[in-house]
């Protein structure tokens, strides 16, 4: 019999690869939102052997436009997991500057909690994506600078960098990612930091963009501080 595995944020991106790459080790229980099912009305934990939790609002103009539901939705909904039941929880670079944004504000305070939960429980383990892409429902469901790349290049239209391009990110495919939370929720040692997931290697906006098209239009005047127009966080 399969171990079950609570995934919360199951219609998202990155939970959408997990399940299709782990629908044969795990029986899964799914929530989000988009099925009517949210997280804080889950209570039904007898059964559960491990959480990955995907769920809550994702990217700062998600964040900076729902305030008061960030906070519920990403720090009251991560807190109501912690029931010393192994849990791979999503973060993300951004919490490395939680004064930078209420989406990062909110992650730091997910990783806070976490780790307090962990001083007597091994059982949560905390992972900070890098800029995420490839796999199932990439283009046309995220907003990242590699999707709305690929989405211009499909559409015969430029590429759109603002600013010179020299600007860099750490690009990590899904399927490692999936690899990533599979083996920490597996893992038996404790997790006393949060972990980078990514490739430790960062590459400009320019490359990426050469690698996809030659049909590139720059605007602004950026040196490198700042980023993309598609460029979000995760």
């Amino acid at each position: 019999m399969l171990p079950t595995l609570l995934l919360t944020g199951s219609e998202g991106y990155i939970a959408t690869n997990f399940y299709e790459n782990y629908k044969k080790v795990f029986n899964f229980i799914k929530l989000d939102t988009k099925i009517n099912k949210p997280i804080l009305e889950f209570n039904d934990f007898q059964s559960v052997q491990y959480i990955v939790h995907m769920g809550g609002n994702s990217g700062i103009a998600e964040c900076d436009g729902h305030i008061d539901m960030s906070y519920i939705n990403n720090v009251l909904s991560t807190l109501h997991l912690l029931r010393g039941i192994p849990i791979v929880i999503a973060s993300s670079q951004a919490a490395k500057n939680p004064k930078s944004s209420v989406y990062a504000s909110t992650k730091r305070m997910c990783e806070v909690g976490g780790l307090y939960h962990n001083l007597d429980k091994n059982c949560v383990k905390l992972l900070r994506f890098a800029n995420v892409y490839g796999g199932t429902n990439f283009i046309g469901n995220k907003t990242s600078v590699v999707a709305q790349f690929l989405t211009n290049k499909l559409n015969n239209e430029p590429l759109q960098i603002s600013g010179d391009g020299s600007q860099t990110r750490d690009f990590v495919h899904v399927i490692d990612v999936c690899s990533a939370i599979f083996l920490s929720l597996i893992c038996n040692k404790r997790f006393v930091d949060p972990v980078d997931v990514g490739t430790g290697r960062e590459t400009s906006i320019n490359k990426i963009a050469s690698m996809i098209s030659d049909n590139i239009q720059y605007s602004g005047k950026n040196s490198g501080a700042g980023s993309s127009v598609a460029d979000t966080l995760q």
